[in-house]
């Protein structure tokens, strides 16, 4: 991590988060690759939370278009 200079403690406390919520697909490679695509890992991780709770089958394994998912961000935080 640090020779791609990405923060391990960020890595590690969105690893964290994400487990403590039941979210057991998500590993640090794909966390890292987030973090260097310029995503912000905090609010990814609060996002799969909310789709979980609201029994949305949404997983980073697989490749979703980016305007859905802005969409269904919107849908799903309207009401925070």
């Amino acid at each position: 991590m640090r020779l791609r200079k990405v923060p391990p403690p960020l890595i590690a406390n969105s690893l964290i988060l994400a487990t403590k919520a039941g979210i057991l697909d998500i590993n640090t490679q794909v966390l890292e690759t987030h973090y260097l695509a310029g995503g912000n890992l905090t609010n990814l991780i609060k996002f799969l939370i909310v789709a979980d709770k609201a029994n949305l089958n949404l997983t980073l394994n697989r490749p979703l278009p980016l305007t859905w998912l802005v969409e269904m961000y919107w849908k799903l935080f309207r009401f925070l």
